[in-house]
C-alpha cells in the first residue's frame, strides 16, 4: 500500500477478470480473503517513485520501496544521481542539476525534489500481513509467483519486486483489489504500544492521503 497525494479518495474502477490466469489469481484472492480476514501492521518501508512530464498522474519507483527509513531510501537516489551524472549525462548542461541535487542530497533530509522535468518523492508504503481468526500469518498463495527454475545456490538472484512497477491511481482494478483498496482508506495506528505523535500522524494521513495504492505482495 502507498500514499499518494493529497487530495478526495479516487473513484475506484472495476475491471471483471475474463483472461484464465487472471480469473485464478482472482478466486485466490477471494479465498485467501474469506480465510484471512485480520490485519498485521508491520510498519512502513521507503523508496522513491519518480514523475516525469509523460507520466500524467503516474509514478515509476525508480528506488525499491523496501528500505526501512526514509533516510536510506535518500541514500539510494543520491548515488542513483550521482551515477547518471556519471554515467549517463551527455553534457555539463545535463550533469549540472544532477549534482547539484546530489549535493543538496547530502545536506538535506529533502522529501521530494526536482531534477530538469523529472519530480523524484520519497513514498511511504505500510506493510501488513493477513491474519485468520487464530492470529496465524497468511503463507503464499498457490498463484504468487515462482521462479521458472528455482536456483538455491549463493549467488542466485531475482528480480527486485519493484522493477518497473508503475503506480498509477487511475487504473482498472479487479474485484477483490477495489475491495482492498478500499477497505485500506480508513487504516490507521492504534493500540498503546504507539507513541502519541505516532498514533496523531498516523491519523492526519487518513484526512490528508485518503487513498492508497496497492504494491505487489513481498514475502520474507
Amino acid at each position: 500500500m502507498s500514499e499518494q497525494d493529497a487530495g478526495p479518495a479516487e473513484p475506484v474502477v472495476v475491471r471483471v477478470p475474463v483472461e484464465p490466469v487472471e480469473a485464478a489469481i482472482e478466486a485466490d484472492a477471494r479465498d485467501a480473503a474469506a480465510r484471512h480476514s485480520g490485519l498485521a501492521v508491520r510498519g512502513p518501508l521507503f523508496g522513491i517513485a519518480a514523475q516525469g512530464p509523460g507520466d500524467g498522474r503516474r509514478w515509476r519507483v525508480v528506488v525499491e520501496v523496501a528500505h526501512g527509513c526514509p533516510q536510506d531510501a535518500r541514500d539510494a537516489l543520491n548515488s542513483l544521481l550521482w551515477f547518471r551524472a556519471k554515467d549517463e549525462a551527455q553534457s555539463r548542461e545535463e550533469r549540472r542539476p544532477l549534482l547539484a541535487a546530489v549535493a543538496r542530497l547530502e545536506t538535506e533530509p529533502v522529501d521530494e525534489l526536482t531534477v530538469g522535468t523529472t519530480r523524484y518523492r520519497v513514498v511511504r508504503a505500510e506493510e501488513y500481513a493477513a491474519v485468520d481468526s487464530r492470529g496465524a500469518i497468511e503463507t503464499p498463495r498457490p498463484t504468487d509467483p515462482e521462479p521458472l527454475t528455482p536456483d538455491w545456490g549463493p549467488g542466485a538472484r531475482s528480480p527486485k519486486v519493484d522493477d518497473g512497477l508503475v503506480l498509477d491511481p487511475e487504473a482498472p482494478l479487479s474485484p477483490l483489489q477495489a475491495a482492498e483498496r478500499v477497505a485500506l482508506r480508513s487504516l490507521a495506528y492504534s493500540g498503546t504500544r504507539f507513541p502519541d505523535a505516532v498514533l496523531a500522524d498516523s491519523a492526519r494521513a487518513v484526512e490528508s492521503h485518503p487513498d492508497v495504492l496497492l504494491m505487489p505482495a513481498a514475502f520474507l
